[in-house]
C-alpha cells in the first residue's frame, strides 16, 4: 500500500479526529494544520479541505499553496455537499472533490488513485477536435489558442472521452476507468464533473458532450 502525507483542514472537531485516526490506521501520516504543514521537512502530498474552511479567497489560497517550494504537484481534495459543490468556483489549483455524506471506502479509494497518478508520467499526443486542443503533456486544454481552466479531474474525464471519442459509458465505467475506483453512490460525481465542464467549454464544443439514455455519456463526433 501507498502510505502519504496527508493535510487534512476538516472545520468539525469530531470530523477531524475520525478521519486522522482512519487515514493514521491506514499507514498515512496527517498533518492537521497549514502551519505544521509549511515547516514539517516532508511537505503533504495530499491536502483534504472541508469547504467551511475557504472563504471568499479560497481560489487564491489553493492557488498560494501550489506555488510553495515542494509544493507543486499536491493534490487538493474538496470535501463538500452537492449543494455546496454547485455555488463552489472551482480553479484548476482544486483537483477533486468528494460529496457528503464522506464514505470512508470513497475516501480510501480517491487516495490511493491520486498517490498513484502522482507516480505516472501522462502521455503526450494532444487530441485535437477542430479548435479545441486537449495537451496532455501540458495539462491543457485551449478553444482557439484560449486556455480553459480545468481541474485535474475535469481535464481527465474529458482526455479519456476524446480518446475514446464516439463511445458510449457509463456512469461506472467512467467512475472506475477515469477515478480507477467503484464506488455504487458516485453517479453524482460524474454528473457534476460532466455540467462543469460543459460550462467550461462553452459553445460548441460543450455540446458534443451528450448524454446517452439509460447508459451514460459521450464525446460525440458533432455538437448537433
Amino acid at each position: 500500500m501507498i502510505r502519504a502525507h496527508i493535510l487534512l483542514l476538516q472545520a468539525s472537531p469530531s470530523l477531524r479526529v475520525r478521519l486522522s485516526q482512519e487515514l493514521e490506521e491506514l499507514g498515512h501520516t496527517v498533518l492537521l494544520d497549514d502551519t505544521e504543514a509549511h515547516t514539517n521537512p516532508q511537505r503533504p502530498q495530499i491536502i483534504l479541505i472541508d469547504d467551511h474552511m475557504l472563504a471568499e479567497n479560497g481560489a487564491e489560497w489553493c492557488t498560494e499553496i501550489k506555488r510553495r517550494p515542494g509544493m507543486e504537484t499536491v493534490s487538493i481534495i474538496l470535501l463538500t455537499s452537492e449543494d455546496q459543490v454547485k455555488k463552489f468556483d472551482f480553479t484548476t489549483a482544486i483537483d477533486d472533490f468528494i460529496l457528503a455524506p464522506l464514505n470512508t471506502i470513497e475516501l480510501v479509494a480517491r487516495l490511493k488513485k491520486i498517490l498513484v497518478s502522482q507516480r505516472i508520467a501522462p502521455p503526450v499526443s494532444s487530441i485535437q477536435i477542430d479548435e479545441l486542443l486537449i495537451d496532455p503533456e501540458r495539462h491543457e486544454v485551449s478553444v482557439a489558442g484560449n486556455v480553459i481552466q480545468l481541474t485535474r479531474r475535469e481535464f481527465d474525464l474529458l482526455w479519456f472521452l476524446a480518446a475514446h471519442r464516439g463511445a458510449a459509458f457509463s456512469r461506472a465505467s467512467l467512475l472506475e476507468r477515469v477515478w480507477k475506483y467503484r464506488f455504487d453512490n458516485g453517479s453524482r460525481t460524474i454528473d457534476i464533473h460532466v455540467r462543469r465542464l460543459r460550462k467550461k467549454l462553452g459553445d460548441p464544443y460543450g455540446k458534443y458532450l451528450k448524454t446517452v439514455p439509460r447508459v451514460g455519456y459521450k464525446l460525440a463526433e458533432t455538437s448537433a
